[in-house]
Protein backbone atom coordinates (compact mmCIF):
# COMPACT_ATOMS: atom_id res chain seq x y z
CA UNK A 1 0.00 0.00 0.00
CA UNK A 2 1.15 2.88 -0.74
CA UNK A 3 1.84 5.80 1.55
CA UNK A 4 1.12 9.45 1.67
CA UNK A 5 3.47 12.34 2.17
CA UNK A 6 2.44 12.80 5.63
CA UNK A 7 3.16 9.30 6.90
CA UNK A 8 6.78 9.56 8.37
CA UNK A 9 4.99 12.57 10.85
CA UNK A 10 2.27 9.93 11.58
CA UNK A 11 4.93 7.55 11.97
CA UNK A 12 6.89 9.52 14.45
CA UNK A 13 4.34 10.56 16.09
CA UNK A 14 2.13 7.21 16.65
CA UNK A 15 5.51 4.81 16.88
CA UNK A 16 7.44 7.03 19.72
CA UNK A 17 7.65 6.36 23.27
CA UNK A 18 4.36 7.05 25.16
CA UNK A 19 5.89 10.01 26.79
CA UNK A 20 6.18 11.76 23.51
CA UNK A 21 2.64 10.42 22.87
CA UNK A 22 1.04 12.14 25.56
CA UNK A 23 2.95 15.09 24.99
CA UNK A 24 1.51 15.57 21.86
CA UNK A 25 -2.26 14.69 22.32
CA UNK A 26 -1.69 17.29 25.47
CA UNK A 27 -0.82 20.00 23.07
CA UNK A 28 -3.24 18.83 20.38
CA UNK A 29 -6.25 19.39 22.77
CA UNK A 30 -5.12 22.31 24.46
CA UNK A 31 -4.10 24.05 20.88
CA UNK A 32 -7.92 23.00 19.82
CA UNK A 33 -9.28 25.35 21.92
CA UNK A 34 -8.39 28.23 19.83
CA UNK A 35 -11.29 27.31 17.64
CA UNK A 36 -13.57 28.32 20.73
CA UNK A 37 -14.52 31.94 21.99
CA UNK A 38 -13.24 34.52 21.81
CA UNK A 39 -10.90 33.56 19.03
CA UNK A 40 -12.77 31.33 16.56
CA UNK A 41 -9.99 29.70 15.02
CA UNK A 42 -10.96 26.84 13.53
CA UNK A 43 -8.33 25.85 11.18
CA UNK A 44 -6.79 24.64 13.86
CA UNK A 45 -9.04 21.79 14.46
CA UNK A 46 -7.45 20.59 11.33
CA UNK A 47 -4.02 19.93 12.95
CA UNK A 48 -5.13 18.72 16.69
CA UNK A 49 -7.77 15.90 15.28
CA UNK A 50 -5.73 15.19 12.61
CA UNK A 51 -2.81 14.69 15.65
CA UNK A 52 -5.04 12.77 17.29
CA UNK A 53 -5.80 10.12 15.03
CA UNK A 54 -2.42 9.83 13.88
CA UNK A 55 -2.09 9.01 17.59
CA UNK A 56 -4.41 6.09 17.74
CA UNK A 57 -3.21 5.31 14.58
CA UNK A 58 0.18 4.44 15.94
CA UNK A 59 -0.66 1.90 18.63
CA UNK A 60 0.31 -1.18 17.84
CA UNK A 61 -0.98 -3.14 21.06
CA UNK A 62 -3.85 -5.36 21.34
CA UNK A 63 -6.61 -6.30 23.29
CA UNK A 64 -6.93 -4.50 26.92
CA UNK A 65 -3.79 -2.80 26.90
CA UNK A 66 -4.49 -1.17 22.97
CA UNK A 67 -7.94 0.10 25.08
CA UNK A 68 -6.12 1.62 27.75
CA UNK A 69 -3.38 2.88 25.19
CA UNK A 70 -6.06 4.39 23.32
CA UNK A 71 -7.86 5.93 26.46
CA UNK A 72 -4.90 7.39 27.33
CA UNK A 73 -3.97 9.51 24.40
CA UNK A 74 -7.99 10.53 24.14
CA UNK A 75 -7.81 11.61 28.22
CA UNK A 76 -4.31 13.53 27.37
CA UNK A 77 -6.07 15.28 24.69
CA UNK A 78 -8.98 16.20 26.71
CA UNK A 79 -7.10 17.28 29.12
CA UNK A 80 -5.07 19.54 26.99
CA UNK A 81 -8.27 20.93 25.32
CA UNK A 82 -10.27 21.70 28.88
CA UNK A 83 -7.37 23.26 31.01
CA UNK A 84 -6.49 25.66 28.05
CA UNK A 85 -10.55 26.35 27.42
CA UNK A 86 -12.16 26.20 31.07
CA UNK A 87 -9.22 27.20 33.29
CA UNK A 88 -10.61 30.87 33.71
CA UNK A 89 -13.84 29.02 36.20
CA UNK A 90 -10.85 29.66 38.53
CA UNK A 91 -11.26 33.14 38.49
CA UNK A 92 -14.88 32.84 39.49
CA UNK A 93 -13.43 31.62 42.85
CA UNK A 94 -11.40 35.13 43.47
CA UNK A 95 -14.42 36.86 43.97
CA UNK A 96 -14.01 36.19 47.87
CA UNK A 97 -10.70 34.76 47.68
CA UNK A 98 -10.63 34.18 51.55
CA UNK A 99 -13.04 31.84 51.31
CA UNK A 100 -13.42 30.28 48.14
CA UNK A 101 -9.85 30.58 46.74
CA UNK A 102 -8.27 27.07 47.70
CA UNK A 103 -11.30 26.15 45.82
CA UNK A 104 -9.19 27.09 42.66
CA UNK A 105 -7.02 23.83 41.97
CA UNK A 106 -9.60 21.96 42.22
CA UNK A 107 -11.35 23.95 39.65
CA UNK A 108 -8.47 24.32 37.38
CA UNK A 109 -7.19 21.08 37.17
CA UNK A 110 -9.68 18.22 39.04
CA UNK A 111 -12.59 19.69 36.53
CA UNK A 112 -10.73 19.11 33.65
CA UNK A 113 -9.34 16.16 34.82
CA UNK A 114 -12.73 14.87 35.24
CA UNK A 115 -14.00 15.88 32.15
CA UNK A 116 -11.03 14.57 29.67
CA UNK A 117 -12.70 10.89 31.13
CA UNK A 118 -15.83 11.40 28.32
CA UNK A 119 -12.56 12.06 25.23
CA UNK A 120 -10.69 9.43 26.77
CA UNK A 121 -14.23 6.73 26.47
CA UNK A 122 -14.53 8.52 22.89
CA UNK A 123 -11.14 7.27 21.87
CA UNK A 124 -11.01 4.10 23.51
CA UNK A 125 -14.64 3.42 21.63
CA UNK A 126 -13.76 4.55 18.39
CA UNK A 127 -9.98 2.61 18.52
CA UNK A 128 -12.36 -0.59 19.24
CA UNK A 129 -13.57 -0.41 15.69
CA UNK A 130 -10.26 0.94 14.15
CA UNK A 131 -9.70 0.03 9.84
CA UNK A 132 -7.75 1.22 7.93
CA UNK A 133 -9.07 4.10 5.60
CA UNK A 134 -12.01 7.38 6.34
CA UNK A 135 -13.60 4.47 8.29
CA UNK A 136 -11.90 5.06 11.18
CA UNK A 137 -11.95 9.20 11.48
CA UNK A 138 -16.36 8.61 11.06
CA UNK A 139 -15.75 6.45 14.08
CA UNK A 140 -14.04 9.07 15.76
CA UNK A 141 -16.40 11.41 15.13
CA UNK A 142 -19.69 9.36 16.10
CA UNK A 143 -18.32 8.52 19.19
CA UNK A 144 -16.67 11.75 20.27
CA UNK A 145 -20.39 13.21 19.95
CA UNK A 146 -21.87 10.65 22.00
CA UNK A 147 -19.22 11.06 24.32
CA UNK A 148 -20.62 15.50 23.97
CA UNK A 149 -23.90 14.24 24.45
CA UNK A 150 -23.45 12.40 27.76
CA UNK A 151 -20.84 15.07 29.19
CA UNK A 152 -24.47 17.28 28.22
CA UNK A 153 -26.66 15.46 29.97
CA UNK A 154 -25.10 13.09 32.74
CA UNK A 155 -24.90 14.09 36.13
CA UNK A 156 -27.49 17.27 35.19
CA UNK A 157 -24.94 17.69 32.22
CA UNK A 158 -22.16 19.56 31.66
CA UNK A 159 -22.73 21.29 27.89
CA UNK A 160 -19.46 23.21 28.25
CA UNK A 161 -17.09 23.52 24.43
CA UNK A 162 -18.84 21.34 22.40
CA UNK A 163 -17.39 21.25 19.11
CA UNK A 164 -20.67 22.64 17.75
CA UNK A 165 -19.85 25.70 19.45
CA UNK A 166 -17.07 26.33 17.42
CA UNK A 167 -19.34 28.25 14.22
CA UNK A 168 -20.97 30.53 17.02
CA UNK A 169 -19.38 33.23 15.59
CA UNK A 170 -20.33 36.56 13.77
CA UNK A 171 -17.66 35.98 11.38
CA UNK A 172 -20.09 35.76 8.41
CA UNK A 173 -18.47 32.22 7.50
CA UNK A 174 -18.98 30.61 10.54
CA UNK A 175 -22.05 32.25 11.30
CA UNK A 176 -23.52 30.94 8.37
CA UNK A 177 -21.83 27.31 8.74
CA UNK A 178 -23.57 27.46 12.19
CA UNK A 179 -27.06 27.67 11.11
CA UNK A 180 -27.22 23.75 10.39
CA UNK A 181 -27.47 23.58 13.72
CA UNK A 182 -30.94 24.10 12.91
CA UNK A 183 -31.15 21.07 10.99
CA UNK A 184 -28.32 19.09 12.84
CA UNK A 185 -28.47 19.99 16.45
CA UNK A 186 -25.08 21.09 18.39
CA UNK A 187 -24.01 17.38 18.46
CA UNK A 188 -24.54 16.81 15.05
CA UNK A 189 -23.28 19.61 14.21
CA UNK A 190 -19.91 18.72 16.25
CA UNK A 191 -20.24 15.53 14.75
CA UNK A 192 -19.65 16.83 11.18
CA UNK A 193 -16.90 19.40 12.61
CA UNK A 194 -14.90 16.46 13.49
CA UNK A 195 -15.40 14.18 10.28
CA UNK A 196 -13.91 17.12 8.99
CA UNK A 197 -11.30 18.42 11.06
CA UNK A 198 -9.67 15.00 10.84
CA UNK A 199 -9.92 14.47 7.09
CA UNK A 200 -5.66 15.53 6.70
CA UNK A 201 -4.69 12.15 8.60
CA UNK A 202 -5.84 10.57 5.15
CA UNK A 203 -2.68 12.31 3.76
CA UNK A 204 -0.51 9.57 5.50
CA UNK A 205 -2.55 6.82 4.10
CA UNK A 206 -1.71 7.10 0.43
CA UNK A 207 -0.53 10.05 -2.43
CA UNK A 208 -2.09 12.96 -3.08
CA UNK A 209 -3.46 11.80 -6.25
CA UNK A 210 -4.98 8.58 -4.32
CA UNK A 211 -8.57 8.74 -4.99
CA UNK A 212 -9.01 6.90 -1.15
CA UNK A 213 -7.71 10.32 -0.04
CA UNK A 214 -8.87 12.99 -2.55
CA UNK A 215 -12.18 11.37 -2.38
CA UNK A 216 -13.36 11.89 1.51
CA UNK A 217 -11.23 15.14 1.76
CA UNK A 218 -12.98 16.62 -1.11
CA UNK A 219 -16.37 15.14 0.55
CA UNK A 220 -15.48 17.03 3.35
CA UNK A 221 -15.02 20.29 1.89
CA UNK A 222 -18.24 20.05 0.08
CA UNK A 223 -20.01 19.49 3.14
CA UNK A 224 -18.72 22.14 4.38
CA UNK A 225 -19.32 24.60 1.30
CA UNK A 226 -22.99 23.36 1.39
CA UNK A 227 -23.34 23.79 5.09
CA UNK A 228 -21.93 27.29 4.34
CA UNK A 229 -24.40 27.72 1.21
CA UNK A 230 -27.51 26.88 3.51
CA UNK A 231 -26.51 28.68 6.21
CA UNK A 232 -25.91 31.96 3.85
CA UNK A 233 -29.42 31.71 2.52
CA UNK A 234 -31.12 31.25 5.55
CA UNK A 235 -29.55 34.11 6.89
CA UNK A 236 -31.17 36.33 3.72
CA UNK A 237 -34.57 35.36 4.05
CA UNK A 238 -36.39 37.64 6.33
CA UNK A 239 -37.11 37.44 9.83
CA UNK A 240 -40.22 36.23 12.03
CA UNK A 241 -41.25 39.53 12.49
CA UNK A 242 -43.33 40.47 15.19
CA UNK A 243 -45.65 38.85 17.83
CA UNK A 244 -48.56 40.44 18.58
CA UNK A 245 -49.66 41.82 22.05
CA UNK A 246 -46.37 40.57 23.93
CA UNK A 247 -44.26 43.03 25.79
CA UNK A 248 -40.66 42.19 26.96
CA UNK A 249 -37.88 43.73 28.93
CA UNK A 250 -34.39 42.83 29.34
CA UNK A 251 -32.65 44.19 32.66
CA UNK A 252 -28.89 44.37 32.73
CA UNK A 253 -28.38 45.35 36.65
CA UNK A 254 -24.51 45.98 36.00
CA UNK A 255 -23.73 44.85 39.86
CA UNK A 256 -20.42 44.16 40.95
CA UNK A 257 -20.20 40.22 41.66
CA UNK A 258 -18.58 40.54 44.89
CA UNK A 259 -21.70 43.13 45.46
CA UNK A 260 -24.37 40.49 44.94
CA UNK A 261 -24.09 38.71 48.13
CA UNK A 262 -23.37 41.94 50.95
CA UNK A 263 -26.75 41.78 52.84
CA UNK A 264 -26.81 45.53 53.50
CA UNK A 265 -26.90 45.84 49.60
CA UNK A 266 -29.96 44.34 48.91
CA UNK A 267 -32.40 46.81 49.15
CA UNK A 268 -29.97 48.97 46.30
CA UNK A 269 -29.88 46.23 44.70
CA UNK A 270 -33.67 45.88 44.58
CA UNK A 271 -34.04 49.54 43.86
CA UNK A 272 -31.35 49.12 40.43
CA UNK A 273 -33.39 46.76 39.58
CA UNK A 274 -36.71 48.20 39.70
Amino acid sequence: MSKGPLAPLALWLGAGPRQRAFTAAFLAGALSSLALAPFHFVPVLLFSFTVLTWLLDGITLSGWRCMRASAAIGWWYGFGFFLSGLYWVGFALMVDAGNFGYYIPLAVLALPAGLAIFCAAAAMMSRMVWQPGPGRIVALAIFWSLAEWLRGHIFTGFPWNLMGYVWSSDYAPLLAVMQCASILGVYGLGLVTVICAAMPALLADGGPGHLRVAMPALTGALALLVMAGYGAMRLGQSGPGDVAGVRLRIVQPNIAQAAKWLPDQRAAIFRTLM
